[in-house]
């Protein structure tokens, strides 16, 4: 793949772990490894030991394998440790420690960079993935044929703050992106997608917070698969999970619809006035002359025809007095998203 995602930033790359295991991956297994399993890692020293483990044990079935575990520019040796257990355990790991630390997108980003397998697979340092789990990922996508294959997360232990802001994320996803709908869990943290797949999309993917979904949305993913993952409570740590990342995920959400619902919201500030100012005019048609106005903001999207039908029902509902004017309002956006793409 392709290098250069974090140009801004100096690497220190250890490759020096491979010699110090005696051998090579691509000697091992005499062809490309099977799974490049990417790691990013912050501050996560207490948990390597564990987390190297647990890998090595599960990946030995798949016999042809790399780890390449990303530190992001932690402060408690993260990198120094994981080299020395991975040089201890035998697993075929390469170290790459960045210096300044630009958050878990861009670790990913350079990780997937310098990956070689035919599969490349994702899983947190945090022990809150099984790495059993990634293995019956790999094996699921090969059995199958599929691009890709996503992990559906059960999270029993979560508070009900945190269950209630990850069920609002899932929702909004799926109801403002159109390759998102059937996605059972577009949030999510761990998966696996075959290398060529990747490769192609790998420049139209940003650093944004949700990178799965990124993926999920950028790639040309043809066949795609989602199987059941238990995340497990960070054992003796708190969650690193920060309500600041929210107002980045709504940003995320609005590129990767281009912007099309601030669009929408824009035009229908600017139809507003119109509409009401024509009502003393032409009655009922004034809505629908605002509805036109609208559709200007958004003809990239969605036809005209769709956009008035939903501005008939939008209407009806109204003038039926069945739902307050924000429940309509609410109903007319949703239905406006749904039909986002038909050329109507």
């Amino acid at each position: 793949m392709s290098e250069g995602h974090i140009s801004d930033i100096t690497l220190l790359i250890d490759d020096s772990i491979r010699e110090d295991l005696g051998t090579s991956v691509e000697n091992t297994c005499n062809r490309e490894p099977l799974i490049s399993v990417i790691v990013p890692a912050y501050n996560e020293a207490s948990n390597i030991e564990k987390l190297f483990k647990g890998l090595k044990k599960e990946l030995e079935v798949l016999q042809c394998y790399e780890v390449i575990l990303v530190d992001d520019g932690s402060s408690d040796g993260t990198a120094d440790l994981a080299r020395r257990v991975a040089s201890r355990l035998g697993l075929r790991a390469s170290i790459i420690r960045l210096d300044v630390n630009s958050g878990k997108p861009r670790a990913l980003l350079e990780g997937f960079s310098r990956s070689l397998g035919m599969y490349v697979g994702v899983i947190d340092a945090d022990l809150q993935y099984d790495p059993k789990d990634l293995v019956a990922m790999v094996r699921n996508a090969i059995d199958h044929g599929y691009d890709a294959v996503f992990g559906e997360r059960i999270d029993p232990s979560r508070d009900l703050v945190r269950k209630l802001v990850s069920l609002g994320a899932k929702i909004l996803a799926k109801l403002l992106i159109r390759k998102a709908w059937k996605a059972r869990d577009p949030t999510t943290e761990i998966y696996v997608i075959r290398r060529e797949k990747l490769e192609r999309c790998l420049g139209a993917i940003r650093p944004r917070i949700k990178l799965g979904l990124e993926i999920l949305v950028r790639c040309r993913l043809n066949r795609v698969s989602w199987i059941p993952v238990t995340i497990r409570p960070r054992e003796g740590e708190e969650s690193k999970f920060k309500f600041i990342w929210i107002p980045s995920y709504l940003w995320q959400i609005l590129e990767l619809t281009d912007y099309f619902t601030l669009r929408y919201i824009v035009g229908a500030l600017a139809a507003l006035p119109i509409s009401i100012l024509l009502w003393n005019y032409i009655g009922i048609l004034a809505p629908f002359v605002g509805a036109a106005v609208k559709w200007i903001f958004i003809w990239r999207d969605i036809g005209l025809g769709s956009t008035l039908a939903v501005k008939a029902l939008a209407t009806a509902i109204k003038i039926a007095e069945v739902a307050a004017w924000p429940v309509t309002a609410l109903i007319e956006l949703i239905l406006i998203h749904l039909l986002r793409g038909t050329r109507i």
